[in-house]
């Protein structure tokens, strides 16, 4: 595996494979496809592959084997094993270099060790941070599959077929798609074909890695990449399906399915802040009425406590924090310190403002129930600010704007030093906001203030794999690489 300027043909997007160099590695996968391992009389008999397959990366220890899935489909009586091993070897991958996968403990020239199987190929999956706000869906296994029209098996192209399942694809939070799948002997003028939800079939789909002679014959890989119709995609909440299809007896396996997303722009709220979120860019906001922006990103799981820290001295929001009930990838938080009244208001709160400014978590409409719970913001206030209003410190709170009203929000001080206070707020969404307080000669309390309500989410369950390939998992806000490397071997 060369990962560099030199490049690799094989990255889900088609350019070359170079980890930047100010990019941060959060995974590397090193997959190996294996084929005729003998599981009945081979010389570590029984379903499990492990044993015969020692493998080391860059002269390394051997690697520990993280998960592993098998397959035989023999139209005969066979003991002839197909399968997948698959190891973390993060570890050991640490940018652009020359990394050297190898199998030890094989000898296919005598007749008994040759029981192990072959390597037919590897594939090393590199998934790192580059700042990009793509999401990757990936399942990952082996199945056998192959079509026999004799009578007394009658496996017809329907019965030859199996899916690999992509969760967490929500068409709301997409603007482009693409497509990446690996198998391995799938034959390019074939007929093994690809269906991407109800989508037509793509038939002879997969091309063999350049510069692999006798495609047919050497167990190579195919890979098979291009950009999916949004419109292709189907509803939140419902799973992305891949369908894998063998219409000869042929044989393939399909072993690999990945899905890239990349989110929208940021859009502004649709009505002066009322609709939730604006999102980590152009909020809508006068620019000559911006004092400051600052904006933090952070990947958002499911069921996480989320936290954005802010760090500009002219921005008197620390954090934002939240519960997330959705895997949304990475996320942009957005903190504007205004000059005056927000521009997407109708009028001013009535108290004395200490600040306006705008809060925008994610694109538009994001930042809401469906997709957050128990948000607070936590925001500082100059006691000289305080000594020179004769402020009631009590009175001090922080009020964000929906509905056409300014909504008073649950706020209460947690600390102090020297020269500030800090508080945190609870709220409902994120829009223009407004801390305020009152002199100590003023009545509490003012007309047309409505108290924020306190609202309750109920937590989204958790997705599960059912069925077809196995392994999957969600790569959020990260770029993929993947290099596959074919290894020639015949039975």
């Amino acid at each position: 595996f060369n990962i560099g300027t030199s490049g690799d043909e094989n990255q889900v997007d088609g350019s070359t494979a170079e980890v930047p160099t100010d990019a941060t590695i959060k995974n590397a996968t090193l997959y190996v496809y294996y084929t005729y391992r003998k599981s009945a009389t081979g010389p570590n008999p029984g379903v499990d592959p492990r044993p015969d397959y020692e493998m080391s990366i860059n002269g390394g220890s051997i690697l520990t084997t993280d998960d592993y899935y098998t397959d035989i489909k023999g139209f005969i009586t066979s003991e002839y094993q197909y399968g997948t091993l698959v190891y973390d070897v993060t570890a050991n991958v640490t940018g652009n270099g020359a990394y050297q996968a190898v199998r030890s403990n094989c000898n296919n020239t005598d007749p008994v060790l040759k029981g192990k199987g072959y390597v037919s190929g590897m594939a090393l999956m590199i998934i790192y941070d580059d700042g990009s706000d793509n999401t990757y869906a990936i399942d990952h296994g082996y199945d056998r599959l192959a079509t026999s029209y004799k009578t007394e098996y009658n496996v017809l192209p329907e019965d030859a077929t199996t899916t690999a399942t992509l969760t967490d694809v929500d068409p709301n939070l997409i603007a482009t798609a693409n497509m990446l799948t690996v198998t391995v002997d799938a034959v390019a003028s074939g007929s093994e074909s690809q269906q991407f939800n109800t989508g037509s079939w793509e038939v002879g789909a997969w091309d063999c890695i350049a510069g692999v002679p006798d495609c047919g014959w050497n167990y190579p890989l195919g890979i098979n990449r291009g950009a999916v119709d949004k419109s292709d995609i189907t509803a939140s909440g419902t799973d992305e399906v891949v369908k894998f299809q063998e219409r000869t007896s042929n044989g393939f396996a399909p072993v690999f399915a990945c899905l890239q997303t990349r989110a929208p722009d940021p859009t502004p709220p649709s009505n002066g802040g009322s609709g939730g979120s604006g999102g980590g860019g152009a909020s809508g906001e006068l620019y000559g009425n911006i004092a400051s922006s600052e904006t933090n990103r952070q990947y958002v799981n499911q069921n996480s406590d989320i936290s954005y820290s802010f760090e500009l001295e002219c921005n008197i929001v620390q954090f934002v924090k939240f519960t997330s009930l959705k895997s949304a990838g990475k996320i942009a938080t957005k903190v504007e310190i205004l000059k005056d009244t927000s521009a997407l208001v109708d009028n001013p709160p009535l108290d004395i403002v200490y600040k306006n400014l705008n809060i925008w978590v994610g694109n538009a409409g994001w930042g809401t129930k469906r997709n957050i719970a128990d948000a607070t913001v936590v925001f500082t206030v100059d006691k000289s600010w305080i000594t020179e209003n004769n402020i009631d410190e009590t009175s001090i709170a922080l009020y964000r704007y929906s509905d056409d009203t300014w909504h008073e929000l649950v706020t209460r001080k947690i600390s102090e030093d020297s020269n500030s206070l800090q508080f945190e707020a609870e709220t409902p969404g994120f829009s223009p906001f407004a801390v305020t307080g009152k002199e100590f000669e003023e009545e509490l309390g003012g007309e047309g203030i409505i108290p924020e309500p306190t609202v309750t989410a109920e937590t989204t369950p958790t997705p599960t794999d059912d069925g077809g390939i196995p392994g999957f998992s969600l790569f959020a806000g990260l770029s993929i690489l993947l290099i596959a490397v074919q290894l020639l071997r015949k039975k």
